[in-house]
This record gives structure tokens, C-alpha cells and sequence, in this order.
């Protein structure tokens, strides 16, 4: 399983690696520090379902593209896909109206809030 990290702060990369690789070391991981460079990697491996990422855990507040943008770019990408990747938004973001648009938006599948509690990463123990 791949696990893709987008966020511009490279302290939050290794902290979701040394958590996810607490639960499952076989994890591998492909970094991003922004919404461009991850819209470029799955332009091209969208037909390859072994080089694209099960899961992304996507910023919303990074320079160049924010993850806002990138989730407008990847709804036009997403059928292309061999593989349709899990996006869960990690954020500082506390405006409630903000958070109910992030969960709503139909290719997230979660949110993670920053500072990350504990527990955050037990859910992808499963996986």
C-alpha cells in the first residue's frame, strides 16, 4: 500500500510516517509539499494501479496549489484513474462551515485535524 503525504511543513511528513509506520511497517510512502506535484505524479500513473496511492492525506494550506484547488483539479481526474485513491484533509482549519465543506466534497473521505491526537492513525490499522 502506498501512502501519499501532501503538505508543505515537513515535520507533519515524518509525523504521519512514524504513526502509520507504527501500525504497519510495510507501508510505503510518496511525498508532496504541494497540491501541483501530486496533480503531475497522478497524470503520470493514472493507468498504473500499482504506482498510485490508496490513501492521500492532503494540507489545505500550501503554496502554489492548495489543497482546495487540488481537490477541484483531481475531480476531473478522478475517473482516469486505475485507482481511485482515499483523500482525508489534515488541518489546522476550525471554522465549522469550512470542515462541513471539507467532509462534504464527495472525493474526501475524512478529516484529520492538526495538532494530530494520539489516536488519529488507529482507523488505518485495518487497512
Amino acid at each position: 500500500m502506498i501512502i501519499c503525504i501532501v503538505d508543505d511543513d515537513l515535520f507533519i511528513h515524518s509525523l504521519i510516517k512514524q504513526h502509520l509506520s507504527n501500525i504497519n511497517s510495510a507501508y510505503k510512502f510518496i511525498s508532496f509539499t504541494d497540491g501541483t506535484e501530486i496533480h503531475a505524479y497522478l497524470l503520470a500513473h493514472q493507468d498504473n494501479a500499482e504506482m498510485l496511492p490508496t490513501i492521500i492525506f492532503l494540507d489545505l494550506n500550501m503554496p502554489v496549489m492548495d489543497g482546495f484547488s487540488f481537490l477541484e483539479k483531481f475531480d476531473g481526474l478522478v475517473k482516469a484513474l486505475a485507482l481511485k485513491p482515499e483523500i482525508y484533509v489534515v488541518s489546522t482549519v476550525t471554522h465549522s462551515s469550512t470542515i462541513r465543506m471539507i467532509e462534504h466534497n464527495r472525493n474526501v473521505n475524512g478529516f484529520i485535524p492538526k495538532p494530530f491526537k494520539e489516536d488519529a492513525f488507529l482507523c488505518f490499522a485495518k487497512q
